[in-house]
């Protein structure tokens, strides 16, 4: 049965940003006040880079700091993996989501959690039919997988991956994510979550399939997806620089929703960019 429609709005969007994607989230935060709709918009940060952010972002966006969600826990964080990993600040971003959701739980409506070095190209609706739309990735990570095995007592439920850059989760389906963590371990979820990470790997949870996997197992006659073919994580090999966007062809735009721009994907120059787009434009006549 689908959720009523007055409960398929999208109520708040959040994104968390660390100043290293700074300049990238000064051009997606103009894009997705234009092209994401959403009744509120926060962006959550580190504390000492509040008053940054707040210069450098529109001021319908409201800036928070990660104390606010998380307190304590980027600590706790270094401790469990181990003071020389440099992955404690790629968990706890994953943590501040989820509390954003975990505060939102019991709003009517939806959710958007979006990454802040992802830049919409165009409008983009997350409800179809009273149904929500989730965004696919063309991935398989098996350590995700033992972690959610662990955490849920679920097996991978579809073939390509939800971890796609933004998700829209329903509150009623958060809720019912939290609860089930709380009710069934009977401890906070943060420390339920903690507790099922293998930090032996370097990427053992992931937020969007974790959700995402429990979202298919209970509602899944709610769920509609869209193929990795419709977006990119590839910016920087593909233009250069979020910058670069406003040289980048209607054909560009027309092809993908939305364009990441990675830290780990060092890219190449604009330039390298048209002379690509010549050669390929050469040999398409």
């Amino acid at each position: 049965m689908s959720a009523p429609k007055e409960l398929l709005r999208i109520n708040a969007l959040c994104s968390v940003c660390s100043i290293q994607d700074l300049e990238t989230w000064q051009i997606s935060s103009i894009s997705i006040l234009k092209y994401l709709e959403s009744n509120s918009y926060t962006l959550i940060v580190p504390k000492e880079d509040v008053f940054t952010f707040k210069k450098k972002t529109p001021s319908e966006i409201i800036v928070l700091p990660e104390e606010d969600f998380v307190r304590g826990l980027a600590l706790q964080l270094r401790h469990r993996i181990g003071g020389l990993n440099t992955r404690a600040g790629w968990y706890l971003q994953q943590f501040i989501k989820l509390s954003f959701l975990y505060k939102e739980r019991f709003n009517k409506g939806l959710s958007l959690i979006w990454d802040a070095d992802t830049v919409p190209l165009k409008k983009i609706k997350f409800i179809d039919n009273n149904k929500v739309i989730f965004y696919t990735a063309n991935e398989c990570h098996e350590p995700y997988f033992e972690n959610i095995y662990n955490l849920l007592q679920l097996r991978k439920k579809i073939i390509p991956s939800f971890v796609s850059q933004c998700m829209a989760c329903p509150n009623l389906w958060a809720l019912d994510f939290f609860n089930y963590l709380e009710h069934n371990y009977e401890k906070e979820w943060i420390e339920v979550i903690l507790e099922a990470i293998n930090f032996k790997e370097e990427s053992s949870f992931s937020e969007y399939e974790t959700l995402g996997t429990y979202f298919y197992s209970k509602f899944s006659e709610q769920m509609l997806f869209k193929s990795h073919i419709n977006w990119t994580r590839n910016g920087n090999s593909l233009i250069g620089h979020p910058n670069n966007l406003k040289f980048v062809s209607r054909e560009f735009r027309a092809k993908y929703d939305y364009i990441a721009f990675e830290k780990w994907d060092k890219g190449f120059s604009i330039y390298k960019y048209y002379i690509r787009n010549i050669i390929r434009n050469i040999f398409n006549g």
